[in-house]
């Protein structure tokens, strides 16, 4: 299993990235959704390709049956 982080970034023009890494599928959004929220507005978000794994995973078990 891979490690599972969570990383917020600030930069000097107050600019805030978070990046999940570890942790496939939309569960990555639920993990920081409230802290995202505290945080303010989210203005872009930029998912990586393991987002749209655990969706991928799904739509072949459907195809199975």
């Amino acid at each position: 299993m891979a490690e599972q982080t969570v990383t917020y970034l600030i930069g000097k023009d107050g600019k805030i990235t978070v990046e999940v890494n570890g942790i496939r599928g939309p569960a990555c959004r639920e993990l920081v959704k409230e802290t995202v929220e505290k945080l303010g507005v989210e203005l872009s978000t930029e998912l990586k390709p393991e987002y749209f794994d655990q969706v991928e995973e799904k739509e072949q078990e459907k195809n199975r049956f």
